[in-house]
């Protein structure tokens, strides 16, 4: 998989391919357009808000990936109780 997210460049080295990455993480996401990510939806589903805030009506075929809040039990302790092994 590493093969897919590499360029050969004039030099014959290898270096990262950006635009594979973002390609890879935009497909496997749900997002496969140019325009702004849906980052949530409202009214029922109506109405949709992009990543930069802005909202506009829901279109046939949008879609966003929901990942529910989590839960983690997580607290604060005192820096005190820390200790290296």
């Amino acid at each position: 998989m590493t093969g897919d997210f590499q360029k050969t460049n004039p030099d014959g080295t290898k270096s990262v391919d950006s635009q594979a990455i973002i390609s890879h993480v935009d497909g496997a996401y749900g997002y496969s357009s140019g325009e702004l990510r849906i980052v949530n939806r409202e009214s029922g589903g109506n109405t949709v808000v992009l990543e930069d805030g802005t909202k506009r009506p829901a279109r046939e075929g949008d879609r966003f990936q929901y990942i529910p809040p989590q839960d983690l039990q997580e607290r604060r302790i005192s820096p005190d109780c820390l200790r290296c092994p």
